[in-house]
Order: C-alpha cells, then sequence, then structure tokens
C-alpha cells in the first residue's frame, strides 16, 4: 500500500506552501525582576484554515461512498495518521487545511487499532498551487508520479490528477477494487478536482 508517497507530497506542500517549518524556540534567561506579561484575550474566534475552493470533505465522501458502496468508519477532515509527520507544530493532520487544501479520510488503521481495519479505508488530499508542490517535492529528493493518472488493482486505487493549478493525491482501499475500476474512479475524481480549479481564489 502506497501511503508513504502521500506523506512525502503532505510534508512538501506544508513546506513550500506556508512556511511552517519547525524554528527552534529560545527559552527566556529567568530574571528576579521581571514579570510575566498579562495575557491579552483573542478579540476574534478563532477558526479553521479557509480552503481555496469550494470543495469540502463531506464532497469528497460522497464520491467515495458512491465508488465503494458503502461507507467508512470514522470519517474526518484530517489525514490518515500514518501519513502525519509528527515533527510538524501543531496537529499534523491538519496540515493540509493550513496549506489552503483539505485532507480528508477515513477507516485509519492507526486510530482504530484493529486487527485487518486496512481493508476499508481511504485519503484524499486536495491542495492549490499545484506546480509548487511538484516542484517543492522534487527538489527534496523525492520522486512525483511520471503523469497524472488513475490505478487500481489488488483491492486499492492510487489516484494522482491535476487540474490548473489543483492537485490531488490519495488512495482508495477495499477488498472488490480491481483493475477496471480505474475508470470510474478517473471519472468521478476528476469532477471533483474540476469543482475545485473551477472555484479556486486566493486566501490568507
Amino acid at each position: 500500500m502506497r501511503l508513504r508517497s502521500l506523506a512525502l507530497l503532505g510534508v512538501a506542500a506544508v513546506i513550500v506552501l506556508s512556511g511552517c517549518s519547525p524554528e527552534p524556540v529560545v527559552p527566556p534567561s529567568p530574571s528576579a525582576s521581571s514579570q510575566a506579561p498579562t495575557p491579552t484575550p483573542t478579540q476574534e474566534p478563532i477558526v479553521a484554515p479557509e480552503a481555496a475552493f469550494d470543495v469540502t470533505c463531506d464532497d469528497v465522501s460522497g464520491v467515495v461512498i458512491s465508488l465503494l458502496g458503502a461507507s467508512v468508519e470514522g470519517e474526518k477532515d484530517a489525514l490518515l495518521q500514518v501519513n502525519a509527520p509528527n515533527w510538524y507544530p501543531g496537529p499534523p493532520q491538519f496540515m493540509m487545511q493550513r496549506a489552503g487544501g483539505i485532507g480528508c479520510s477515513a477507516g485509519d488503521p492507526v486510530s482504530s487499532g484493529a486487527e485487518g481495519s486496512m481493508d476499508l479505508v481511504w485519503e484524499i488530499v486536495i491542495v492549490p498551487n499545484a506546480q509548487v508542490i511538484v516542484d517543492g517535492v522534487v527538489t527534496r529528493g523525492g520522486r512525483f508520479p511520471e503523469r497524472e493518472d488513475v490505478w487500481c488493482g489488488d483491492g486499492h486505487c492510487q489516484v494522482s490528477l491535476r487540474d490548473g493549478d489543483v492537485l490531488m493525491t490519495g488512495m482508495l482501499r477495499a477488498s472488490g477494487l480491481v483493475e477496471s475500476d480505474a475508470d470510474r474512479v478517473r471519472t468521478a475524481m476528476a469532477g471533483l478536482l474540476a469543482s475545485a480549479s473551477g472555484t479556486l481564489r486566493d486566501v490568507e
């Protein structure tokens, strides 16, 4: 199962797009005369990062359910834990949202811990600034698929598609998936990607 390739792409996406690579923190020197400043209350409510397009994880989930013919337990607007690097500051499963994209998954084999939990699991990532991400992966010694496509066989599908400046990567795993499923998976995922590309906008 090709989960680590998604992890590499995710790491590069955040490093290149958000510039949030961790920096060393120098602790302040203790001083007898110094006093801790009074905390300033947050003036505005803390909200989730805004995606650069209108496609949501609910949209992704609906497409995946139609492809697999069943829902998968543990749907969440986050990456699988196996693809969340522990060095990333903050909740690493949400790093795609911090890059203006979305990361969606279900059936997380790490969180469930159940034997055989890998039989039904999926993860889809959609992010803007496609070329920047691809360049970031390559310059850091990673490999990117030679062509955008969908490949299926032996109970899983691998997705790597691009529409303009929006990139989609991901995988579906279910025992019934075979090579001939590639066309319908490609069509469904390309539709999602086109919706994201068609609503692409600048976000902070």
